[in-house]
């Protein structure tokens, strides 16, 4: 996310600044769905609390994104 900060300083065409604005947003909007469910402790992933947000797997030793 920080690298995209930086990125975003930089002399950009306007799709470009478009574009990662729009990733820095969706990088924001992950960090804190995960926060939420570390803080409430969600760990049954029948709760609703992670049926209603993205999915997260380990797959080879990295942690996946997933919608729905």
């Amino acid at each position: 996310m920080n690298d995209l900060v930086d990125l975003v300083r930089t002399k950009l065409t306007k799709m470009q600044m478009v574009t990662i604005n729009a990733l820095i947003v969706i990088d924001v909007h992950a960090k804190d769905v995960v926060e939420l469910l570390w803080r409430n402790n969600i760990s049954d992933v029948s709760s609703f609390e992670w049926i209603s947000q993205l999915r997260y797997y380990w797959e080879k030793d990295n942690c996946m994104v997933k919608c729905i």
